[in-house]
């Protein structure tokens, strides 16, 4: 809503699984302009599985609109808690928490001091050591990535922003996270930044 306020925003992606709490594998394709939804719709074979409708179906039902209400409540107090943790990682490593008022549902930690390695396999190493330990919904972004699509380079590939100075890690708050999730991912998130930086450390001492 907000980006279609200051530019153009032809269509967003809801994933079906992060914003309504059902199994994986489902999306929703919306926008604000009806003729170009519809030109999406008629562009899909129709050939799909309908499972991801019906899942969507049946836990919007389960939910009813107060169970819904209270997912939504639910999560907000949950990710002032991902943050008040994210925070107090990153005192601990000199890093920072990126402020980002406007974006109440996910949250990034820079990766400056593992940027010394200038690798970006070490880098994306962290996330993959999370997705390891079933963190999945936490990635790292390296700085300077690039990607060129059909003759347009784009600059800060996988990221937010084109003019990020250092590479950063992104989790978020899904609808129906809870504390102790929170605490589980915090938990996994210190030990593998211990495992990286003794790492580093040991590569920048060769």
């Amino acid at each position: 809503m907000m980006a279609s306020k200051v530019g153009r925003v032809d269509a967003f992606v809801q994933s079906t699984d992060k914003n309504f709490r059902v199994p994986v594998g489902g999306a929703i394709i919306a926008g604000f302009d009806d003729e170009a939804l519809h030109a999406i719709a008629k562009s899909y074979p129709g050939r799909g599985s309908a499972t991801p409708a019906i899942d969507l179906l049946m836990t919007l039902l389960w939910q009813g609109s107060r169970g819904w209400q209270q997912a939504l409540a639910d999560r907000k107090q949950t990710f002032l808690h991902l943050r008040t943790s994210l925070e107090k990682i990153a005192a601990e490593f000199d890093e920072r928490v990126l402020n980002t008022p406007s974006n109440q549902i996910s949250l990034a930690l820079s990766l400056s001091t593992f940027d010394r390695l200038n690798d970006r396999k070490f880098l994306t190493g962290i996330g993959a050591h999370l997705f390891a330990r079933c963190c999945t919904g936490a990635r790292v972004v390296p700085k300077d990535d690039r990607k060129s699509i059909e003759g347009i380079d784009f600059v800060g590939w996988g990221g937010h922003s084109s003019d990020v100075k250092f590479s950063y890690l992104n989790v978020a708050c899904a609808i129906g996270m809870t504390a102790a999730e929170v605490d589980i991912l915090i938990d996994r998130l210190r030990k593998t930044l211990l495992h990286a930086r003794k790492q580093m450390t040991a590569k920048l001492d060769a």
